[in-house]
């Protein structure tokens, strides 16, 4: 019984991970690293937050609900920062993956 629980939390998990593509990103008003990463066409936005006490990448829809928080150190924040502009920077999107928020490519699978 316990393991048909744990498999079935695993599944609705897994079947919770979205994918959101950004094609902008840009500095906070009045913050030097929290960054709006913004999608043209979808109507979501994530907040990439190296600057507070606590790190963050968070999703949210065009509503203002969140639909996923993510802390992250200030190194994995460094890090996100430089795979998304690098990827802005070639003209590309950025893609990210709930479920592998770091994962380098530039386009959604």
């Amino acid at each position: 019984m316990l393991r048909y629980i744990i498999v079935s939390l695993l599944f609705i998990n897994s079947s919770l991970a979205s994918q959101f593509s950004f094609e902008k990103m840009s500095v906070i008003p009045d913050f030097a690293i929290n960054f709006l990463l913004e999608s043209n066409s979808e109507g979501y936005y994530s907040n990439l937050n190296c600057q507070s006490f606590i790190q963050k990448l968070d999703f949210y829809n065009k509503n203002d609900q969140l639909l996923s928080e993510n802390y992250i150190t200030i190194e994995e924040c460094e890090y996100l920062y430089n795979i998304t502009n690098t990827c802005l920077e070639q003209g590309s999107s950025k893609c990210f993956d709930t479920n592998n928020i770091f994962k380098r490519s530039c386009h959604c699978d």
